[in-house]
């Protein structure tokens, strides 16, 4: 489960990709309307197999809308929440163990970096987004980056968020599972765009909750 109004968590893993955009990702101070997890900052220090490449878009063409080659095995359609105009896509693949993730952007503001999470409720039915609950944390891990250190499941990283409102990120982990109802299970949790920089530490999260898409089977 979840913990506090906007944790969540998960087990340290050694296989996660994550592509940004075309920003350096820069840590800043989390917000602190959001509760804190565990005793100490999640490890934003790379592990062996762990590789953060910020400075590389993700590319979005190919035979599937993730432009992976595969077949969608999960989705999300992300609507603005609010006054918040922002929408995008989200689709998920899978090849052997790992699960990728593209999150293809638009209409996002303010230009930048913007946390993204997974929440462990998948309903986006409140204007704030309270009701996709906290950061998906089933295993009570201490807030960072997915594949780097302690992290929730939920972890990660930031969209980055062009001029124009096109953002996007794109993440590989192992860590994920589709439809098996494990405790690792992506289906049903909701994705949640924040306003501001997540420093892939500090709890509580980025400010408010601007976006949000809930996670289904298929393409």
């Amino acid at each position: 489960m979840g913990c506090g109004d906007d944790s969540g968590g998960d087990t340290a893993g050694d296989t996660s990709t994550v592509q940004t955009g075309t920003t350096a990702d820069t840590p800043t101070t989390g917000d602190p309307g959001d509760d804190t997890t565990g005793s100490g900052p999640g490890s934003s220090s790379g592990e062996p197999g762990t590789t953060m490449d910020p400075g590389t878009s993700g590319d979005t063409t190919g035979a599937d809308s993730s432009g992976t080659g595969e077949a969608a095995v999960a989705s999300a359609d992300i609507s603005g929440l609010g006054d918040n105009q922002g929408m995008g896509s989200a689709v998920f693949t899978r090849e052997g163990d790992d699960i990728t993730l593209v999150l293809d952007l638009q209409n996002i503001t303010p230009e930048g970096l913007h946390g993204t999470h997974i929440h462990e409720v998948g309903d986006c039915s409140a204007e704030d987004g309270t009701s996709a609950g906290g950061h998906w944390n089933p295993f009570g891990m201490q807030h960072g980056m997915l594949g780097m250190g302690e992290s929730h499941l939920g972890d990660m990283g930031n969209a980055v968020v062009e001029a124009n409102g096109d953002g996007l990120l794109t993440i590989t982990t192992d860590q994920w599972t589709v439809g098996t109802g494990d405790d690792t299970d992506i289906i049903g949790r909701a994705i949640i765009v924040h306003e501001g920089e997540d420093d892939l530490s500090t709890m509580p999260s980025p400010g408010a909750r601007i976006a949000c898409g809930v996670i289904v089977a298929g393409g």
